[in-house]
């Protein structure tokens, strides 16, 4: 029946607020003086911000927009224990960051924020995300084939560490929305034209 699947959706709609946040563009304006939106690639993660306002700014952005999906699985998982209110309270999070209600439902590509999500509620599965990403990071240089090459892993990694399988069916759809963000991205890796950090 679907009111056994039904999540919770004060708990859905608090993640949602949370992620939707946009901390790079919050600390940008507040310390630096700077829209991100008006720089570089325009985004508001980690990256613009590390590659237009220096590391200081891209570190604490993915501090910020990894600790928001943390923390909104955490309080989750302090209300329920329901397997299906953690899947979609990780899925508003994302969405949140991605289309957020406070910058007219714009937002970053919720790479971040997903691996943080991830740490709560399979954090072995991040662990290994972190390392792989930083590996394919540190052969390519490029971002977003790191993040994309993560996002593939993560159902793989889910499915090898025997999570349920509406985890890991969750890893599917989170790495299929982490892909479909990455889609200029990815047009541009194809021809040759994507930058290098």
């Amino acid at each position: 029946m679907l009111s056994d699947i039904m999540p919770d959706w004060r708990l859905v709609l608090a993640a949602y607020l949370l992620g939707s946040i946009p901390f790079g563009l919050i600390l940008g304006k507040l310390f630096w003086k700077t829209d991100l939106r008006t720089v570089g690639s325009k985004n508001i993660g980690a990256t613009n911000a590390w590659r237009c306002l220096g590391r200081t700014a891209g570190l604490l952005t993915f501090a910020f927009d990894f600790g928001k999906g943390y923390l909104a699985c955490l309080i989750c998982l302090q209300y329920s224990s329901f397997i299906y209110d953690a899947i979609a309270v990780a899925a508003a999070a994302m969405i949140g960051h991605s289309m957020s209600i406070f910058l007219k439902f714009k937002g970053g590509k919720a790479v971040a924020t997903a691996v943080g999500c991830l740490a709560c509620l399979m954090p072995d599965v991040a662990v290994c995300l972190l390392i792989a990403w930083g590996v394919c990071f540190g052969m390519t240089r490029t971002v977003s084939l790191a993040s994309c090459i993560a996002a593939i892993g993560a159902p793989i990694l889910a499915s090898t560490f025997l999570y349920p399988k509406q985890l890991i069916y969750f890893c599917v759809a989170a790495a299929a929305f982490v892909l479909f963000r990455h889609k200029d991205n990815i047009r541009r890796l194809i021809a040759g034209e994507e930058l290098h950090f």
